[in-house]
Formats: C-alpha cells, structure tokens, sequence
C-alpha cells in the first residue's frame, strides 16, 4: 500500500478536523430544544443540556424532578430568564421551581389550541390560534402571571386573520408575523384548508395588517423559522427563502447534510452558521453546524411574490370612484337629453307641449343633425288649401313659436332655430336648429 506523502496526509487530518469540530453527538434522550443566540438548551424529561454554539459542545447540564410530565408535549420559552413549559394543547403551564417541575397554573387541559403558535413579547407569554373541536382557533390569548390563567387579548380595527393551526411565526421590534399554516373548511368541518397569506400583529397598536397573500405561502408550515428578517422552510428537496420586507423568494438546492436533519427541532441560525440536529443510520443523533454559504450554495431560482390580495380599502375606493363616474356620467346624459314624442319635449324636469307639425319639423332637424333646407321645412309645413303666401307665413310663424317654446323649456332668452343664407345665392336659405350640444331621444 503506498503512503500518501506527509503535506495530503497533514491536510486530510485538517479537513477531518474540521468536519468533526463542527459535529457532536447529543444525548440519545432529547427531546424539545430552545434556541437563544449563542446557545441552544436541549431537554429531557429530567435534565437541561446547556450547548454552546461556536464551542460547538454542551457546557452546562442541569437536572430536575419531573414526576408525570411528558416535556415532548409542551413549548418551552424564556421570561425573565426562567424557563417556562407551554402545554401544546390546552392551558398547562409549567415552571422548574426549587429544582423540580411544577404546575403553576389555574386552568384546565381544554384541548383547544393544538399547535397553536406559542411565543413571549416583552417577558408576557401569548398563543395565538390552535385547533380543536373541528375548528381552528383565530383569538391571541395571554397568561397572566398574577392569576395564573389565561385570559383573552382585545384586538383593535375591524379585520383579523381567518382561524389557524400549524402556521410559522416570529416576534420582530414589537410585531407578531403569522405565517401560512392550515383551517378548516366552515361548511365540511372534516376538511383542511391550506392558507396562502401572512399577516402582521401590532402590540402597539394591538390591531392585525394583512401583509401578503401568495400561492408559495401554502408550502409554509410551523417548521419555517426566522433568520434575519427571512422565513426558512423546506419544501421536499428545496430550501426557500422568503424576504418579508422585500418579497423576494429564493429557491436553492438542499444541501446533502440538511436532507437528513431531524425537523423535530428547529435548525439555529447564529453568526452566519446554521446548527441543526441530524439522525445517523446507527440511532445517534449529531449536532452539526454549517456556515450560511455551505447551506445556501446552489441558487436554483429568484421570484418575486405578488400580492395577490387586493385591500378591502383599495377595493371600496375602487367602487366609490366607479359609481361616482357612473353618476356623473348618468347626470352628464340627464342634463344633455332632450326627449321629444309626437306630444311634447321634455328637458330634466320641465316639459312643453307641441303640435304635430311641430314634432314632424324637430324629427327631420333631428335626422338631418340640426341642418333643414328651406324647401325641406316648407313642404312639411305646407297645406293644399292655402296658397304659396299664407303657408310661408305659417311656416314662418312655426319657426317663431318652436323658438319660444325653447326659451321657455331652457329659461333662456336666446334664438333656438336661425336662418343661414349662402353667400353665393341670396335666394338659398337653411334653418339651423341650435342644439348640437344636446341628444335627442324621439319615439
């Protein structure tokens, strides 16, 4: 067998121990973990396991009493530096007091909440949503340390998220994100509806904002964590980044390590590294630490999400600006209408009644776009009874009354019908009716 000669043989030894520094095997008996910056505490039943992240080893082990509870079935956070156990169903509430795990709570295991989003702001402990009794859960409650029960928290504004169970979430500057997670049908109680949007909880305010709504969201689930202002989460054989200010969405090849990490625990993100457990084939399970550019080194694709909800606000001033147009376009037709019948004209609200003639003469204005030959008018007006003189007259005294009747229907003293003259033959004469600014609507 030939030797490797001595600079391989010294970096191989590098390279392992390099692997092997960002490896380390964790007590077979873990079972819920809580990540805080440099640290994550890994815990047992009976035992805390204080791990340092860039030490990459457990640096504290500290034991308790524990008679009957089960810590897989509870959501452990940290309020003024104590650890404190979050029954995942209902309202127990559990604190390590003189070395042993105690119940401190006075309300009752309802089972009402199941993964429900448990969290602190400002050292007070909230859940928001859970499932139970074939419905999910849309009210944000608060425990109360003083009597020891959960109570209530009063939202402000008209909207909130719909009910849910099983969605990400994080706290960030004084804001609750919600993120995807799943409800249920309200007319098939048996059915699950994957939800599609993010919403945003003001404690200043204490009022929800809808912060986006996109198909890509239905792949987010309580195994999403935040780094960074990102939302991470696996999708099958992809890692998702989500960018919750910008909307960017990059999608990247998994990496070979973190196809096997356990998604029991959440994976940490630290100092540009990410520590994630990982189940080997021989039942141990490892500690394994991997920089930011090791997990996210083959970008596969960039999008970015659009808004697929329009603001009910958006839509209500849509609809206002519509009917205001509609209404001023109906109001602009009302006031540039004139209905004329064989009885009477009609403008608005006032009417004037004319003869039949006088129908027939304003139709033919009409057909001939307010322009009527001399000729035209005067066989409309003609009678075989009278001779050429007298119809003249009539005609003229026609023109004279429609005239008067327009004033009249308009309040405005102003000739309504003129006479046109050519230049070329003073004999050649038209009437021009003076509305073209007007519709006429005739039966």
């Amino acid at each position: 067998m030939k030797i490797p000669n001595k600079s391989v043989f010294l970096l191989l030894i590098f390279f392992h121990t390099i692997i092997t520094a960002q490896e380390m095997i964790i007590p077979k008996n873990i079972i819920r973990t809580y990540n805080e910056n440099e640290k994550i505490y890994m815990f047992s039943n009976s035992k805390i396991f204080e791990y340092e992240v860039e030490k990459n080893k457990i640096i504290n082990e500290i034991e308790f009493k524990n008679i009957n509870y089960d810590i897989e079935n509870f959501t452990i956070v940290k309020v003024n530096k104590k650890f404190i156990f979050i029954q995942n169903t209902g309202g127990v509430v559990l604190e390590i007091i003189n070395d042993t795990l105690n119940r401190i709570d006075n309300s009752f295991n309802h089972k009402m909440q199941i993964t429900s989003s448990i969290f602190t702001n400002n050292n007070e402990i909230f859940r928001y949503g859970g499932y139970g009794f074939f419905g999910a859960r849309e009210l944000i409650t608060k425990y109360d340390f003083e009597s020891n029960e959960w109570e209530a928290v009063k939202i402000n504004g008209k909207i909130n998220p719909v009910g849910r169970f099983d969605n990400a979430h994080f706290v960030k500057n004084n804001n609750l994100y919600i993120i995807g997670g799943t409800s249920v049908n309200k007319f098939d109680r048996e059915k699950r509806v994957k939800l599609k949007d993010i919403w945003k909880f003001s404690f200043n305010e204490y009022s929800w904002e809808r912060v986006l709504e996109s198909e890509e969201i239905k792949k987010i689930d309580s195994r999403g964590f935040e780094f960074d202002e990102n939302i991470f989460f696996r999708d099958d054989n992809e890692i998702k980044i989500f960018n919750i200010k910008t909307n960017i969405l990059n999608i990247y090849e998994i990496n070979s390590t973190f196809l096997k990490s356990f998604q029991k625990f959440k994976p940490h993100f630290y100092k540009n590294k990410f520590s994630f457990v990982v189940n080997r084939n021989n039942g141990e399970r490892v500690m394994i630490s991997r920089s930011e550019n090791e997990i996210l080194s083959r970008l596969k694709e960039t999008k970015i999400l659009k808004n697929e909800f329009i603001n009910i606000n958006t839509i209500i001033i849509l609809i206002s600006i519509l009917v205001i147009f509609l209404l001023m376009y109906s109001y602009s037709k009302y006031t540039r209408t004139i209905s004329l019948s064989s009885e009477k004209i009609k403008y608005k609200s006032n009417y004037i009644f004319i003869s039949e003639v006088e129908y027939l003469v304003l139709k033919e204005f009409i057909i001939n776009r307010n322009v009527l030959e001399n000729n035209i008018l005067q066989n409309i007006v003609n009678k075989k009874q009278y001779d050429r003189s007298h119809n003249i007259r009539r005609k003229n005294n026609l023109i004279s009354t429609l005239n008067t009747k327009f004033q009249y229907l308009f309040n405005k003293d102003y000739n309504y019908i003129e006479i046109q003259k050519s230049e070329y033959d003073k004999r050649y004469k038209r009437y021009f009716l003076n509305l073209y600014k007007l519709n006429f609507v005739y039966k």
